[in-house]
């Protein structure tokens, strides 16, 4: 579902919507929970996350074949926010609460995620970390990893998918849903909290086979992304930066900082070595405001 590479210049990239509506590319407009339960019986999990519209249409991101993980970068006004909550609310239309789970962290305690928390799929929000609580959280993820190796081991499955794969055909297994890790200014947090990267970095690694997927969000990703950050992050998408040396350090170009502060949500994106794909990020609220501009009187 990606869409074909393009050039990326700026004058290469006239192609792409100015705006894009996330729920109107998921068929959901308007939302309702009859309508979300309806998808959710006739196909309850899936991988793929809608974030936008590239030259030849929905551009769709799989967390299992282009991730496990994921590193995004966007300076203030760029759109990292938009992308952070349509990432959330896309695999939430797609994934049965049973099915696909989130936390969301927010170091500086930004409203980044503040309207995901109402779904049912997200396990909890932490915001306004210490090294204390840094140090917590990271043993509680292990602790979360051990349980889902033992629940792997007990039922003889190799990885995550087998053991999906095994509960189909035996509804008793005990439920393992996909958790999503989502952390917002992971890059001032690395900073304050030195610990914390080699924690995650193990976290990453081990979470692989068992389910477990971390997006790692920063406005300014320059001196943080480390070699271990980078192996691990396979899917890198940048909005736009104000510094050469934060668009190398997730697409390896320049690019990102050529992208004009007139089109917020303007992303270009790197899967592994591929080369880099444009498209504009899906924004969760356009049906909210478009709605209000064509029948301002509905209200009334």
């Amino acid at each position: 579902a990606l869409a074909p590479v393009r050039d990326i210049t700026p004058d290469g990239s006239d192609g792409l919507p100015d705006r894009a509506n996330l729920l109107r590319l998921l068929e959901l407009e308007p939302p309702t929970a009859a309508d979300l339960v309806h998808r959710w019986e006739q196909r309850p999990a899936s991988t793929g996350a809608l974030l936008g519209v590239g030259y030849t249409g929905p551009v769709v991101f799989d967390l299992v074949k282009d991730g496990p993980h994921a590193l995004v970068a966007g300076t203030t006004g760029a759109g990292k926010s938009e992308l952070l909550q349509s990432l959330v609310a896309s695999l939430a239309a797609v994934n049965r609460p049973d099915e696909m789970t989130f936390v969301l962290v927010d170091y500086k305690g930004g409203s980044a995620f503040r309207e995901c928390v109402r779904l049912p799929h997200v396990l909890g929000m932490v915001t306004d970390l210490d090294s204390h609580l840094v140090e917590r959280a990271l043993s509680s993820l292990g602790a979360e990893l051990v349980r889902r190796e033992r629940l792997l081991a007990d039922a003889g499955a190799k990885d995550h998918a087998e053991y999906r794969a095994m509960r189909r055909r035996n509804p008793l297994l005990p439920a393992l849903p996909r958790l999503l890790l989502v952390i917002d200014e992971f890059a001032t947090l690395a900073r304050d909290v030195q610990e914390f990267v080699p924690g995650l970095v193990s976290i990453a690694q081990r979470g692989r086979s068992l389910g477990l997927h971390l997006v790692l969000a920063t406005q300014r990703p320059a001196g943080v992304v480390t070699a271990d950050i980078r192996a691990n992050t396979n899917l890198r998408i940048a909005l736009r930066v104000t510094d050469t040396m934060d668009s190398q350090d997730v697409l390896e170009v320049n690019d990102a900082v050529t992208i004009s502060a007139s089109t917020p949500g303007r992303a270009l994106a790197r899967v592994g070595h591929r080369s880099v794909l444009p498209f504009q990020t899906a924004y969760v609220g356009a049906v909210r405001e478009d709605a209000a501009a064509a029948a301002p009187a509905a209200d009334a």
